[in-house]
């Protein structure tokens, strides 16, 4: 297939990523959905921890998450809020269908954000 082709088509990640999902539940039992979400937070704790590396000033490690995120498709943005503290703030969620496919998704998989950025 021609990439020129790819305007033509529309996008069917998200079908495909809910079917899969919904095959894995199927075939591996709902307990195998549930072990997703941790086992792609802790790749993701390695990528971050890693990019971010030994960045010191905490502006400077919210704005590397943040390019690391937006290039995930959630658009992310840093801001400074007027009490002092920062915002992490994601204008797009590249898995929402994930999320409502299979319950607790981000519940499970964004927990590990905060630690990204502690020194």
């Amino acid at each position: 297939m021609q990439f020129s082709a790819d305007v033509l088509l529309p996008d069917g990640h998200a079908d495909l990523t809910l079917d899969l999902i919904q095959s894995t539940g199927t075939t591996f039992g709902d307990g195998s959905m549930h072990r997703l979400p941790g086992f792609r937070a802790a790749r993701q704790r390695e990528t971050y921890s890693a990019a971010i590396g030994d960045a010191n000033a905490i502006r400077s490690r919210l704005n590397l998450l943040a390019k690391l995120r937006t290039t995930e498709v959630y658009m992310a943005t840093v801001e400074k809020n007027t009490h002092g503290s920062w915002l992490l703030v994601e204008n797009h969620c590249p898995i929402c269908a994930a999320a409502r496919a299979c319950n607790g998704y981000l519940r499970r998989g964004a927990g590990f954000l905060p630690n990204c950025t502690r020194r």
